[in-house]
């Protein structure tokens, strides 16, 4: 089937990561098979969390090989979007307030500054599985930003991008582990006090200036971090 030649030439690095497939055409003509059976193919391949299809650019390969069921995990920027797209955010509240204190200093501004709050849980898009609670802090920079949000199928940075001509250029994270509180356990279906990861992204403009923060809370079996580290080559004088 075709779906398996292309997850096989995917984990070989044949198509890597980060890159484009080709079109839907150039496969169809590759392998000698209807287009029906290309998108079909491309539509499993997105199910299992390999894809992302983006309109007007095309298909890029996000990650090797399959991510479990139920649970997610995430090594680069490339995996990072492809998550956003296949875990919806469902958002239950979503209101602008001047921050002050410790949450000024928190969100790397001055007193006073307006953000846009927004809180909501992420869920599995194919069965709606809850995966974390989510509270997400965006500087109140954007007109109509809101509309946006409510119709959100990508990451954020990629709307910020494509809307308003914004640009991410340093992403920082930290993940510790937490105990789930009653209203997170709720959220998430899972008994309280158990065990959860807590994951905070800071995203910046050139110039190190902080325009998003999120805050997610993951049950504790249902997203996974990984990072690869690689030996620097010695350094020749």
């Amino acid at each position: 089937m075709l779906t398996e030649k292309l997850l096989t030439l995917i984990d070989s690095g044949h198509y890597p990561v980060g890159e484009l497939l080709p079109t839907e055409h150039a496969l169809s003509a590759e392998f000698g098979l209807s287009r029906q059976t290309v998108r079909e193919a491309l539509r499993r391949l997105a199910e299992q969390g390999l894809i992302t299809r983006q309109p007007g650019i095309g298909t890029r390969v996000v990650r090797r090989t399959p991510h479990d069921d139920g649970v997610y995990s995430i090594s680069s920027m490339s995996e990072l979007e492809g998550y956003a797209e296949e875990a919806r955010l469902d958002i239950t509240a979503m209101y602008e307030a001047p921050v002050s204190g410790d949450e000024a200093r928190r969100l790397e501004c001055n007193e006073g500054a307006l953000w846009l709050n927004v809180e909501g849980i992420r869920s599995r898009r194919s069965d709606g599985m809850p995966l974390g609670v989510a509270r997400i802090q965006l500087r109140a920079w954007f007109p109509g930003v809101t509309e946006h949000l409510k119709r959100l199928k990508e990451a954020i940075p990629t709307m910020l991008a494509r809307e308003y001509d914004t640009s991410i250029e340093e992403i920082q994270q930290e993940a510790r582990a937490v105990l789930l509180t009653d209203d997170e356990a709720a959220a998430l279906r899972v008994p309280p006090g158990g065990p959860g990861l807590a994951v905070i992204r800071r995203y910046y403009l050139d110039g190190d200036r902080l325009v998003l923060r999120g805050r997610i809370v993951y049950a504790a079996d249902r997203f996974a971090y990984s990072l690869t580290f690689r030996k620097n080559d010695p350094v020749r004088r």
